[in-house]
């Protein structure tokens, strides 16, 4: 682990959540103004990283320098802030971090606030996209919309709000209506808005603040998409709205999710073309943009038949075990992890009530200190399910009982955590030793 690196893992320790005033006030130390840069805004609470990922993806391949900002990471801090879809250098990332730094202490010496962890991080992209003269900015929010660190954006291009559930209600909000508020807190006044409407709650009140901001929006809900195929590793469908007639799409995944992320971000593209005096993207383009994408730890098949799926909240379950049931054609397994904070319990009744696996292996996530033991889920398991549950206290040990228990056209399922996906794909991405 670098300096930088652990540096900002102890931020935590120290500095707290601030207002958005502390960010502006460090962007101004960092000489960075936001209504200088071109900049496409994405919140919701399941789709925001693959929302993300088919934009810049598709603005990287027609030519565009892009800069892109996600989280979490998977493996290395670095994936945080990218050009062209490429995670910055180390000699790039540990630069940004000691300018932030030195902004953090003039900060602090002038009577303000260091600045948490993810506003840090934040200052550290959009110095590297200033740094780098990025054309183009693909901005994720972190958690939430009005209050995120990101929401010091005051004119974006275009914002992106995908699907809305149940999540951060500590933070966020106890109801749907609540949490959907929060994630409209980055519509702007006049920007354009793309946002996913399949729950009628969310979509009322999403609406009703893009009415009294003036900003102009496209909805997607299942009256956009018909014809859904799955082909080998790809899922074909057709896109109905202003600006495709029923024109068909294709994307590179297992899983069904992804076919209401990419119709976000192709609607989002083709309005951004017609829009920007800057931009230029033609229907091939885009089509080439949003099968060519590849957004790790999302139905991500790691090895033959081992797909590991980053849903970590009862949404994005729920979507999780509709590709999962869709593909059961053999015996599936599913090795199963979370952190304390989400509701376990009912993704795991979920999860058991689907009948989409035949074993199941569970075991506590490592490194971060929201774990919880693995006896836990053992115990969950056990109470909504009578097929074998095996329990390992680590990853690697659970890794490696789930891959003993694979047997030839056996399938494998990781889910329940971002964190469990990274860190199999630390383990999967490990040199063998001797």
């Amino acid at each position: 682990m670098t300096k930088a690196e652990e540096y900002i893992n102890s931020i935590p320790k120290f500095a707290g959540k601030t207002e958005l005033r502390n960010t502006e006030i460090l962007l101004k130390e960092l000489g960075i103004d936001t209504d200088d840069m071109k900049i496409i805004h994405v919140a919701g609470t399941n789709g925001k990283g693959s929302v993300c990922s088919y934009i810049s993806n598709t603005l990287v391949r027609a030519g565009y320098k892009t800069g892109l900002f996600i989280s979490p990471h998977l493996v290395k801090i670095n994936e945080r802030i990218q050009i062209d879809d490429v995670p910055v250098s180390d000699d790039i990332f540990e630069s940004a971090y000691e300018r932030v730094l030195e902004a953090a202490h003039r900060m602090e010496q002038s009577g303000g606030k260091h600045p948490a962890y993810f506003e840090f991080l934040f200052g550290m992209a959009m110095l590297v996209f200033k740094e780098q003269k990025v054309q183009y900015i693909v901005l994720e929010t972190g958690m939430g919309g009005r209050l995120d660190s990101t929401n010091v954006v005051k004119k974006p291009l275009m914002t992106v709000i995908t699907s809305v559930s149940m999540d951060h209600m500590h933070v966020l909000g106890n109801t749907i209506e609540e949490i959907a508020s929060e994630k409209a807190g980055i519509i702007k006044p006049g920007v354009p808005l793309v946002f996913y409407g399949g729950d009628s709650r969310v979509r009322g009140v999403i609406e009703a603040a893009a009415e009294q901001k003036k900003a102009p929006f496209e909805v997607i809900t299942s009256d956009n998409v018909s014809s859904i195929e799955k082909k080998g590793k790809f899922i074909d469908f057709c896109l109905n709205n202003r600006y495709y007639k029923n024109e068909s799409f294709s994307v590179s995944s297992a899983a069904l999710y992804q076919v209401w992320n990419s119709s976000l971000a192709a609607t989002a593209l083709a309005w951004l073309s017609k829009e920007d005096d800057g931009i230029r993207l033609s229907d091939e383009q885009i089509h080439t943009g949003i099968t060519t994408a590849f957004w790790e730890g999302r139905m991500e098949e790691l090895c033959p038949d081992v797909y590991v799926d980053g849903a970590h909240n009862e949404d994005g379950i729920r979507a999780f075990l509709e590709t999962a049931k869709a593909m059961k054609d053999r015996k599936q397994i599913l090795m199963f992890s979370a952190v304390a904070d989400k509701a376990y319990d009912t993704m795991i009744k979920e999860i058991c009530d689907s009948e989409a696996f035949d074993e199941y292996v569970v075991c506590t996530v490592e490194y971060t200190n929201r774990a919880m033991p693995a006896e836990v889920f053992l115990e969950t398991f056990i109470k909504y399910t009578d097929k074998p549950v095996f329990q390992e206290e680590t990853a690697s040990a659970a890794f490696a009982k789930v891959m003993s228990l694979k047997k030839d056209g056996d399938r494998v399922f990781i889910a329940g955590s971002l964190y469990l996906v990274g860190e199999i794909k630390r383990i999967a991405g490990a040199p063998e030793e001797g």
